[in-house]
């Protein structure tokens, strides 16, 4: 126990001790680390993705949920708007990392390769906030794992517009050593077809200036110490070269290119015993982002992070546990936007008692978070979740918390814009849930509440030529989310179908400037509507799956102006694949027809997106 103690000390005296030294071009991101409970996500949404089927983040958020990607063009920026809140209100963990910019509390979905991740989720609800800061609207939990590893495997892809992967890694043992290592390359010409409402009759044009090119790799190793200790270390290296086109109708003159170098390493320590389990974590992050053009000087942002974390889990009497977990990052920032080198600390404590009760029909979890943002106290954040079982196939489970966002450093420092006055946004959600399993199908109804009060949003200034941030308006998120599941085998023959629906209305119930035509409006770019339906189907060695995926309309203006409404689309996305098997080895080869119904479709103004394209994936896995 004394050594576990000194370990825990150890790694939380070391940012500290950070802070004091002298750095030249770091950037910390806010970062914190999700609780392990005996009683895991009670009250809690959650949807498992299947990472192997898909490319990039992009791929695998919009075509297994409900949830939109505001996604500029292919292979542009792609974020999420979390049941109708921003990208900066969900976080994205890696490992229990948060990987999320604090320069600007966002995350490029199109830079993270699936290859790279063996385990995917979305989780919303109260258990949620314990992801850290800026947790308002739900959390994407990515992972790696060492379970079922193949000892060489590899995915191979060929697609429309140039595009083109070679993913290979392998797996191996020395003595109580495990490693594992992958490596790839990703490129694509992007050069995509689409119609030119600019011009008369429409034509079709072929994209240009939208190249990109994606270098990296993976290495992890996991080394078990007797029967109670236990080491993991991930190093993630990614390299990303890419040009930006630009919006329909406009004349590229400029020639943008952007490229990005992320550095990503993760130590940690676990120590499992009845009594007792602790977890404690090192992690750094690099970051850096070049910007070029044909006219201008280019910019340059650079970003460092050192992060600990100790967490405990202590089971006690009468089926119950508690979870404590302490965390401190130090964070400072070095771009061509900034006019020195801000700097923030933030230290965390996070406890949550979790117990089951009634013949374990009901459990129940009351957790809270306290926050010191450079020697000032934030707000507590209390949450409280339950899940109760009446009968064998229905559950009932809901949950409510309190959550809490420091503003990003672009936020508060940005030269033309930035605000030091900004007061932190601050939120509440609920919601409440009804499972229903009998037989082969699964149902699930879900009704959410959000409240973001303070809400920061960069606006044109009247007094400046340049926008501003704000604290602008309190928005308020509401709506139902529903999901059916079945699944069923006869013979040799397979057939699952799972559907999913989210409608939302994410409105501005309070306005804090002279914009009071806004009260009441629903949020630009955030549909109402959005919803998938998937079938597949297997015989033997052969797999068909077909996907329909539908988004509402969305308004363009904050003012929703009918007249800037981008309609509603459909897409039809089909595939069909062959298994092949020899010993225990196994390949397979899968044809894919996205958009296979060429629709014409815009998911930001003027952004084309692609028609009907292909791609031919090949994956193997040698194993032992």
């Amino acid at each position: 126990m004394k050594q576990l103690l000194l370990i825990s000390t150890i790694l939380l005296l070391g940012t500290f001790k950070s802070k004091a030294q002298q750095m030249d071009t770091f950037l910390l991101r806010d970062f914190e680390v999700k609780g392990v409970a005996v009683i895991q996500n009670i009250g809690s949404t959650k949807i498992n993705l299947s990472p192997a089927k898909f490319n990039t983040l992009t791929d695998a958020l919009t075509l297994q949920s409900a949830i939109f990607i505001k996604q500029y063009g292919t292979g542009g920026l792609a974020n999420a708007g979390f049941r109708g809140l921003g990208a900066q209100h969900t976080s994205v963990m890696w490992n229990g990392v948060n990987i999320q910019s604090c320069m600007n509390s966002n995350l490029d979905f199109n830079l993270i390769p699936l290859f790279f991740i063996d385990k995917a989720g979305i989780e919303t609800g109260a258990n949620s906030s314990s992801c850290g800061n800026g947790t308002l609207a739900g959390a994407i939990h990515l992972s790696n794992t060492f379970d079922k590893t193949p000892i060489a495997f590899a995915n191979l892809q060929r697609g429309s517009f140039g595009y083109s992967q070679i993913g290979i890694g392998s797996s191996y043992q020395i003595k109580k050593l495990r490693f594992k290592t992958r490596i790839l390359h990703r490129q694509a010409e992007n050069d995509i077809l689409f119609h030119n409402k600019f011009l008369p009759g429409n034509p079709t044009e072929k994209q240009v200036n939208s190249a990109y090119t994606q270098n990296g790799f993976l290495q992890e190793a996991e080394y078990k110490a007797g029967n109670y200790h236990a080491f993991n270390l991930s190093a993630w290296y990614l390299e990303n070269t890419r040009e930006l086109p630009v919006a329909m109708g406009i004349p590229n003159l400029l020639k943008e290119r952007q490229y990005d170098l992320n550095g990503r390493v993760s130590l940690t320590h676990k120590f499992t015993r009845a009594k007792v389990a602790n977890t404690n974590k090192l992690a750094f992050l690099y970051d850096q982002l070049n910007y070029y053009n044909n006219f201008y000087a280019p910019s340059y942002s650079y970003s460092k992070s050192l992060i600990a974390e100790s967490e405990w889990l202590i089971p006690m009497k009468y089926s119950s546990s508690l979870t404590a977990s302490l965390n401190n990052n130090f964070s400072t920032a070095k771009t061509d936007g900034y006019n020195n080198w801000p700097q923030r600390n933030l230290l965390s404590l996070w406890i949550k008692l979790e117990k089951m009760s009634f013949k374990n029909k009901l459990k129940y979890s009351l957790g809270s978070r306290v926050l010191l943002v450079d020697k000032e106290f934030a707000p507590f954040s209390p949450d409280i979740a339950f899940e109760y079982r009446p009968l064998t196939f229905l559950k009932i489970k809901g949950n409510a918390a309190y959550s809490y966002r420091v503003p990003s450093f672009n936020d508060y420092y940005w030269l033309q814009g930035g605000n030091k006055n900004l007061k932190p946004e601050r939120g509440n959600k609920q919601e409440i849930s009804i499972e229903l399993q009998k037989g082969i199908v699964k149902f699930a109804f879900t009704g959410f509440h959000h409240i973001v009060n303070d809400w920061i949003m960069w606006q044109p200034s009247p007094a400046f030529s340049y926008w501003i941030a704000q604290n602008a308006r309190q928005v308020t998120s509401k709506g139902i989310e529903t999901s059916i599941e079945m699944t069923k085998t006869f013979g040799l023959h397979n057939l699952q179908l799972l559907g999913r629906y989210q409608y939302v209305e994410s409105i501005n119930t309070k306005i804090y400037d002279n914009s009071e035509t806004l009260l009441g409006k629903q949020l630009f770019y955030t549909p109402n509507h959005t919803a998938f339906a998937t079938v597949n189907y297997a015989f033997k060695n052969i797999l068909l799956s077909v996907t329909e995926q539908f988004y509402g309309s969305r308004y363009t203006t904050p003012d929703n102006l009918k007249a800037s409404k981008l309609p509603s689309y459909l897409l039809t996305n089909a595939s069909i694949g062959y298994l092949f098997k020899y010993k225990k080895h196994d390949s397979q080869l899968v044809f894919t027809v996205n958009n296979a119904l060429n629709t014409t479709y815009q998911i930001m103004e003027n952004k084309p997106m692609p028609l009907r394209n292909y791609q031919i994936t090949l994956k193997f896995n040698i194993n032992k």
